[in-house]
């Protein structure tokens, strides 16, 4: 799969170990805590202040779902 050939140019990314491979093609390392503390930032802003502006429960609750459904994504098809 490696061939060092990319539409017609020759690159330099033949790999001589699998690991070496991997390692060239894989995306970065998955952080979750900053997933989980912009998800517990937005609900302590929202229960904070919903009292006193009540459309931002649904403007969270679309911010939530907006960040899952983006995060499903990248983590099919780039992270590690």
């Amino acid at each position: 799969m490696d061939s060092g050939v990319i539409f017609g140019t020759r690159t330099k990314t033949k790999c001589v170990t699998q690991k070496a491979y991997i390692e060239l093609y894989s995306g970065p390392v998955y952080m979750m805590h900053y997933k989980y503390a912009s998800i517990i930032m937005m609900i302590n802003i929202s229960f904070m202040y919903g009292m006193f502006i009540p459309c931002l429960f649904p403007i969270t609750l679309l911010g939530i779902i907006n960040m899952y459904v983006n995060e499903r994504i990248m983590l099919a098809y780039w992270y590690r």
